[in-house]
């Protein structure tokens, strides 16, 4: 199993949101893979290697899009912004 994530109830009330909206993103997530609940035990982060990699590639290209299309905004060449991220 993976990491255990912070129960619904708890994680509500530290975010300040009613416990449906959190039960909501776990059931979603479960929905793609990314958790897995275990009876009496709690939810985990899967262990699916291949999943974890997908979806954090996937998160990585969404950052990467959005850093070029504000840079691009900005005026900057893809040039430049190779230059300021070597710097």
């Amino acid at each position: 199993m993976g990491k255990r994530v912070t129960p619904v109830r708890e994680l509500a009330t530290r975010l300040g949101v009613n416990p449906n909206t959190v039960a909501r993103a776990y059931m979603e997530l479960e929905r793609e893979g990314i958790l897995v609940s275990k009876r009496g035990m709690g939810t985990f982060v899967t262990e699916d290697k291949e999943k974890i990699e997908k979806e954090r590639r996937g998160l990585a290209r969404r950052y990467v899009r959005r850093f070029k299309k504000e840079m691009e905004e900005l005026g900057f060449s893809l040039d430049e912004v190779f230059g300021l991220i070597e710097e």
